[in-house]
């Protein structure tokens, strides 16, 4: 972890630990869970995209990565045609085999990890998954949950619509009494603007501070 970063993970982690305690009301535990979401979405690239694919973090994550590890599962070689969505077929040349040979024992060590397949900007979806929790432990028709869903699902729409449809339908279905889910209904998406952030502070205690470290 960069030391610059290690301030802010340590928050991190404390957040996450803090996410588990079952003393912990309902509402405080949403506001845990909404901070820990926003760390993993704003700086998911920092602290958790792959230097490789799928986020090619060493690029800043600009560019769609070339998935190596997926190129030697296949034992007779490769070769990449480059279109919109890059396919990995069989060798079409001699010069596609693969350098150096892969063995079956390469495979082996590979094939566990090839069952699962992150998407690129992954940490998206893994912070948009720990805000639909925090929304679930809020009433329905409450602002604070409203809020949520919305902004959830507005990390994850531009790039990928299916999976904030979900989002946006539980909007619909647990926030239909609010001025914001009618409009939410009638527009039939996302609003390119949040609205007004209801929700508290984290208690005292969990605040991110910079005094007293490295």
């Amino acid at each position: 972890m960069p030391h610059a970063l290690r301030p802010v993970f340590d928050h991190y982690v404390r957040l996450h630990r803090a996410s588990h305690e079952s003393s912990i009301s309902n509402q405080d535990k949403a506001v845990i869970l909404w901070n820990l979401a926003r760390l993993r979405r704003h700086l998911g690239m920092e602290m958790f995209g792959y230097e490789g694919a799928p986020d090619l973090t060493s690029y800043d994550g600009c560019y769609e990565a070339t998935d190596y590890m997926e190129l030697r599962s296949n034992t007779t070689g490769w070769s990449v045609i480059w279109e919109d969505d890059y396919k990995i077929t069989g060798p079409k040349d001699p010069l596609d085999f693969a350098l150096p040979v892969i063995s079956r024992q390469e495979i082996q060590r590979i094939s566990p990890h090839l069952a699962k397949k992150d998407a690129r900007f992954h940490y998206r979806y893994d912070a948009a998954e720990i805000a639909w929790r925090a929304a679930a432990l809020l009433p329905d028709n409450d602002p604070r949950t409203l809020y949520i869903l919305h902004e959830a699902g507005r990390w994850l729409a531009p790039r990928d619509p299916k999976a904030a449809n979900r989002y946006y339908l539980e909007i619909i279905r647990r926030c239909p009494e609010l001025p914001w889910g009618r409009a939410i209904n009638e527009q039939r998406w996302f609003f390119p603007v949040p609205p007004e952030n209801p929700l508290p502070e984290l208690p005292p205690n969990l605040r991110f501070n910079t005094q007293n470290r490295d």
